[in-house]
């Protein structure tokens, strides 16, 4: 009964999050052969439904952490734990200013976009 109402309060979540705007977490680790030569990046990103219903939906980056080098695995598991089902977490970190740390990490805003990117 307990797994039942849980799943239930889940599926609930998500579909009222279908019809807002909301944050989650993103964190890229570099790719031999790419193009492009950043390193591990944390970014908090924004998922914008579509307004229209015509399933246009998209995510943007607001901030991005970029990382001198690997993080310990600990830092990144610890950084899913305080953001895990945390949605004001989220929105607090999506407001972090650059050159702060996103709040109860070491993790520092490298990059804030205006309205995402």
């Amino acid at each position: 009964m307990a797994v039942e109402a849980a799943v239930e309060e889940v599926t609930c979540d998500c579909q009222a999050r279908r019809s807002r705007a909301w944050q989650y977490l993103q964190i890229f680790a570099p790719r031999r052969g790419s193009e492009t030569e950043r390193g591990w990046i944390v970014e908090v990103a924004r998922w914008e439904p579509d307004p229209t219903g015509a399933r246009k939906d998209r995510g943007s980056a607001v901030v991005e952490c970029d990382l001198p080098e690997a993080p310990a695995a600990a830092r990144i598991a610890d950084l899913f734990r305080l953001s895990a089902g945390n949605h004001a977490q989220l929105e607090r970190w999506a407001e972090t200013a650059a050159g702060d740390a996103l709040a109860g990490t070491t993790f520092i805003v490298t990059r804030r976009y205006q309205r995402g990117r």
